[in-house]
C-alpha cells in the first residue's frame, strides 16, 4: 500500500480512539515489514507486531528495532488472554477461507472494552458485509461505491457467471468487486470473454486468475463461442453470441433462449445477423444520447431499428444523463421503456 493510503487508515483509526487514555496496548496482525505499525507507534509506546512471514518479521525488526516483532500464526497467538486494547487486522483477513479461529483468537487476547480495526481491499473485506447488510447491528451506507451500490440495493448476494461483451473499462474494470462472491461460495467463477477480451483481462488482472502467494484464483475463463448454455435451477439457458460494430471495435451481443437481445454497446448490427434480433420478446439495447455518437446508438437509431426488429418490448440501456427517466416515458411509445438499476424481467 501506497503511504498516502497508510496516512488515510491512520487518520480513521485516530478518530476512534481515545487518545487521553495512558499505555494503549496495540496489535498489527499481518504487520508484513511493520511500515504500518511504526505509524501506530505514534498512539503508544506499547505496540506489538506479527507476521507468518519470518523474511518480513527479519526485515521489520531491523528497520524499528524499538518495536515488538513475533513470527507468529495469528490463528495461535502466544500472548495471554485479556491483553490487548486494540487488535489490527492489516490487510490480512481476505487470505482466510474459515474467519472463524482468527476472529476467535483475536477475541481471545482483546480486552472486554477492547477496540478490533480491520482493512482490506474494499470487498475483499471480510466484514464488509457487516456493515452492508441492512439487517446488521453494524450497519452502514457510507463509503459506498457505484459498483457496491445496485449489488447492495437489489439484494444480489450471488453471482453464477460473467459474460463480458469487450475489453472496455467500464465494462471489465469492476472484475474485482466479483471477489467477495467467490470467497463466500469457496469456488472460482466462470467468466466467458471472446478472444481479445480474455486476453486484456488475463494480462491486467492475472491475480484474478491464477494462485500467487498474496492471492487465491478468484475466476476460471472460459473462450466465449457462438452458442453456450447454463443450468440453473434445473432450467437450461441457452445463449447466442452475436458481434456488433462498437466504434472501431466489435463488441459481443447475447440472444437469450430465443426470447431476449442484449446489445449493451453499439452502433451497428451487421445485415447478415439481423434476422436473429427479430421478433423477440424483448430487445435490450444500447442507446447513449439524443445526438448522434460514433460508438454508439442514439435514440432516434434505436426507434428506427425496433421498426425493422419488431420486439415485443425494447429496454434502453447505456443512458447519458441527458436521457432523463421520466421525461424519456413521456415521449417513448409505449412499447420502447428506459431501463433502470435493478430492473427486472422473465424471459
Amino acid at each position: 500500500m501506497s503511504e498516502k493510503s497508510y496516512d488515510r487508515l491512520f487518520f480513521e483509526l485516530s478518530k476512534s480512539l481515545d487518545l487521553q487514555q495512558q499505555k494503549l496496548k496495540i496489535i498489527d496482525l499481518g504487520c508484513g515489514t511493520g511500515t504500518f505499525t511504526k505509524k501506530l507507534s505514534l498512539l503508544s509506546n506499547e505496540v506489538y507486531g506479527c507476521d507468518i512471514s519470518s523474511k518480513s518479521i527479519k526485515q521489520a525488526i531491523s528497520l524499528y528495532p524499538e518495536i515488538n516483532f513475533s513470527n507468529q500464526n495469528i490463528e495461535n497467538l502466544s500472548f495471554e488472554n485479556d491483553f490487548f486494547d486494540i487488535v489490527i487486522f492489516s490487510g490480512v483477513l481476505h487470505h482466510f477461507d474459515d474467519l472463524h479461529t482468527p476472529l476467535m483468537e483475536a477475541k481471545r487476547i482483546l480486552k472486554p472494552d477492547g477496540l478490533i480495526f480491520s482493512f482490506d481491499p474494499n470487498l475483499q473485506n471480510p466484514f464488509f458485509w457487516l456493515y452492508r447488510r441492512k439487517k446488521s447491528w453494524f450497519y452502514s451506507n457510507e463509503g459506498v461505491t457505484d459498483n457496491e451500490e445496485p449489488l447492495i440495493k437489489n439484494k444480489i448476494n450471488n453471482i453464477d457467471y460473467v459474460i463480458y461483451s469487450h475489453k472496455h473499462g467500464d465494462q471489465v474494470h469492476g472484475i474485482n468487486d466479483l471477489r467477495v462472491f467467490s470467497l463466500k461460495n469457496k469456488k472460482k467463477i466462470p467468466v466467458y470473454a471472446d478472444y481479445q477480451t480474455g486476453k486484456y483481462i488475463k494480462n491486467n488482472f492475472s491475480y484474478c486468475f491464477k494462485n500467487t502467494p498474496s492471492y487465491k484464483a478468484i475466476l476460471k475463463l472460459y473462450n466465449l463461442k457462438k452458442k453456450f448454455s447454463f443450468k440453473k435451477n434445473g432450467n437450461f439457458i441457452t445463449i447466442k453470441s452475436i458481434a456488433v460494430q462498437h466504434g472501431k471495435i466489435k463488441s459481443q451481443s447475447f440472444i437469450i433462449n430465443k426470447s431476449c437481445a442484449y446489445i449493451s454497446d453499439a452502433n451497428k448490427i451487421y445485415n447478415k445477423d439481423l434476422k436473429y434480433f427479430k421478433n423477440l420478446n424483448y430487445l435490450v439495447i444500447d442507446c447513449l444520447r439524443f445526438n448522434k455518437h460514433p460508438s454508439h446508438f442514439n435514440l432516434n437509431e434505436v426507434i428506427e431499428l425496433t421498426k425493422l426488429l419488431k420486439p415485443k418490448k425494447t429496454v434502453l440501456t447505456n443512458l447519458h444523463s441527458d436521457l432523463d427517466y421520466k421525461y424519456m416515458l413521456k415521449i417513448l411509445p409505449k412499447n420502447i421503456i428506459p431501463g433502470y438499476d435493478g430492473m427486472s424481467f422473465y424471459i
